[in-house]
């Protein structure tokens, strides 16, 4: 499955609704106030064919770590990507976004973990959608420091929802 992001779309208030199309969110970035539009997609091609409205976007592999964990509506979604330059140091910060992310506990609805090669380096994504903050953790910030210490860098950007989820089971 690929993660696609893209930043700075102005096609409207609806996210697409084309083949291979799992899961769509669009929002409004908390600190920039564009609209982001993160979609969900069974495989390359669709992802690929869906244009970006003449914008770039951004793709991730998330294979199989796509997760629903509620049908209720986010109020806030994020994406956080940090930057690997280190052999490996990518495949052990996925693993350990697999282990804790099920500690994340209630008001998740889903979460995707994946990464995308961006020239010598590896970035990394934790993408997860929430129907209230989560109790505890600032949605702008690493959830967890130590893991963040291991990066060359790190975004997270943080959207509130203008438009109802669209959603699909993933497959043919």
């Amino acid at each position: 499955m690929i993660l696609r992001v893209v930043a700075g779309v102005t096609g409207g208030t609806r996210p697409p609704l084309e083949r291979g199309l799992v899961r769509a969110h669009l929002g409004t970035d908390r600190a920039t106030g564009e609209l982001v539009e993160v979609t969900v997609w069974d495989d390359t091609e669709s992802a690929r064919s869906a244009g970006g409205d003449g914008h770039s976007a951004e793709y991730f592999d998330i294979g199989t770590t796509w997760l629903e964990w509620s049908r209720e509506e986010p109020v806030v979604f994020r994406v956080a990507v940090g930057r690997f330059t280190r052999p490996g140091s990518d495949r052990e910060m996925l693993a350990a976004l697999r282990d804790r992310i099920p500690e994340l506990g209630d008001g998740m609805t889903e979460s995707a973990a994946g990464r995308r090669l961006n020239g010598r380096a590896v970035e990394v994504l934790f993408f997860s959608a929430w129907a209230r903050e989560p109790a505890g953790r600032r949605v702008d910030r690493a959830f967890w420091r130590d893991l963040s210490l291991h990066d060359d860098g790190f975004v997270v950007r943080v959207c509130s929802p203008v438009q109802p989820i669209v959603s699909r089971r993933p497959g043919p």
